[in-house]
């Protein structure tokens, strides 16, 4: 956030009417940073729990995910997850939600296993390494495809509206669902005590 490019945060934006005429599909992996992970970008768990999350993470994070998992989860939500969460929150027009959950590989359902899968490219080296070649790949780029031409025809993906106080959410998966707040823990916590953006 520059103050001039950016003056405040999406969702802030969104929050005060921006794009209210605008219809928002947003969402994001379950596992956004495990891809990170292993292309070596590790970190301080502590200081990143000091420095990036909001008052009372440490507490919340280890009752909601297992000691290894911790700085997976707190820095998916960081980068990805819980920016999405926010912009569904904010939005005041209509808001569809999705989470890609579906794991084809150790990486889990990272950051840009959703790229080759909405854009059909499954034989592409991104998506090679991704999908690890799974046969449930094509299944899962035809609901994508479904979804996101279904979107631009009509405003709607094929799921029930986002609303803040049930969040409901899509769930990509070999068998797709629809759950409300999939991300309940740490979407509460982020959202009553707001994002610090970067500047």
């Amino acid at each position: 956030m520059d103050g001039e490019v950016l003056p405040e945060t999406p969702w802030e934006a969104l929050a005060d009417g921006a794009a209210c005429d605008v219809d928002l599909l947003v969402g994001f992996t379950r596992d956004e940073y495990a891809l990170f992970l292993a292309m070596g970008e590790g970190g301080d768990t502590a200081l990143a729990l000091k420095t990036l999350a909001p008052p009372q993470a440490g507490v919340v994070y280890r009752t909601a995910y297992p000691e290894a998992e911790l700085h997976l989860r707190l820095m998916s939500d960081w980068l990805f997850r819980m920016p999405s969460a926010l912009l569904a929150d904010a939005h005041t027009g209509p808001t569809f939600a999705y989470e890609l959950t579906w794991a084809p590989t150790a990486l889990g359902a990272c950051h840009g296993l959703d790229v080759p899968l909405t854009f059909g490219t499954l034989d592409s080296e991104l998506a090679r390494l991704l999908t690890g070649g799974s046969s449930e790949a094509e299944g899962l780029s035809a609901q994508f495809r479904s979804a996101w031409t279904r979107f631009a025809a009509t405003g709607s993906p094929g799921w029930p509206e986002y609303e803040p106080v049930n969040a409901m959410t899509h769930l990509f998966d070999v068998t797709p669902s629809d759950v409300g707040d999939p991300e309940s823990a740490t979407r509460a916590l982020w959202s009553e005590a707001g994002f610090h953006a970067m500047t």
